[in-house]
């Protein structure tokens, strides 16, 4: 099975950074060739922190990357029987070095456990090769267990567990609902969602560190989001 990936939209990291100054960190880290993914592109070798975007098909993936990003540049993921299509930010880090901080969306998992059974080694291969990934999910769903066994056939031990996020998107969708604008959680809303997160922990053995309820369309938490992708990044250095 073969691997392409089509560059969305590409800048300089600075301009990232002017979105969320929670990035700047990653500057201070030591970046090698041995340390960063290698890809081969049209001017020759770099080098990638990864940060990798997965989750079920209407989670919100591509409403969180673009709210990441400040603008619409990821659609609807492309998915063919003998080609996955990974779609990618590229922002460079350096002027003069061929190093690259790159968000990635990963097409969707559980459309069928046939597909996932068939796709699953080429998850874990672009995976264990990531800095980074964000699992998204849904704050408002009740059933798991789709998810569960996708999750824990991914991440096989602790050490690869360290590196994931479990990111719980449409925190406004939880009960009871509100109309606060800009959007905020009711004490009954925070309470649930908190709840919500220690399930989530539970079930999935990640500790409640690595997971946070946020809303990319309300664009709440947003930043919070970044800012625990780049300590997970910073951890691995």
């Amino acid at each position: 099975m073969s691997l392409n990936v089509t560059i969305e939209y590409e800048s300089i990291f600075d301009e990232l950074i002017r979105k969320h100054r929670e990035l700047a960190v990653i500057r201070e880290i030591q970046l090698r060739e041995d340390t960063c993914i290698s890809w081969q592109r049209k001017q020759g070798l770099t080098y990638d922190l990864q940060v990798i975007f997965i989750g079920k098909t209407g989670y919100g993936k591509s409403s969180t990357l673009n709210s990441i990003i400040g603008t619409n540049i990821f659609k609807t993921d492309d998915v063919s029987s003998c080609t996955k299509t990974l779609h990618s930010a590229e922002y460079r880090i350096y002027n003069d070095k061929p190093f690259y901080f790159s968000l990635c969306d990963l097409p969707g998992v559980g459309e069928s456990s046939k597909a996932d059974e068939k796709y699953l080694e080429w998850y874990r291969k672009i995976l264990l090769k990531s800095n980074c990934v964000v699992y998204v999910m849904r704050a408002d769903q009740r059933d798991y267990s789709i998810d569960e066994k996708i999750f824990n056939d991914l991440f096989q031990n602790s050490y690869e567990k360290k590196k994931v996020i479990v990111a719980l998107n449409y925190a406004d969708k939880v009960e009871p609902i509100n109309r606060k604008y800009p959007f905020t959680p009711s004490d009954a809303q925070r309470k649930n969602l908190n709840e919500k997160v220690e399930v989530v922990s539970r079930l999935f053995a990640i500790p409640s560190s690595n997971i946070l309820y946020y809303s990319a369309v309300e664009e709440y938490n947003v930043s919070k989001l970044v800012n625990l992708i780049a300590d997970v990044i910073k951890r691995q250095f």
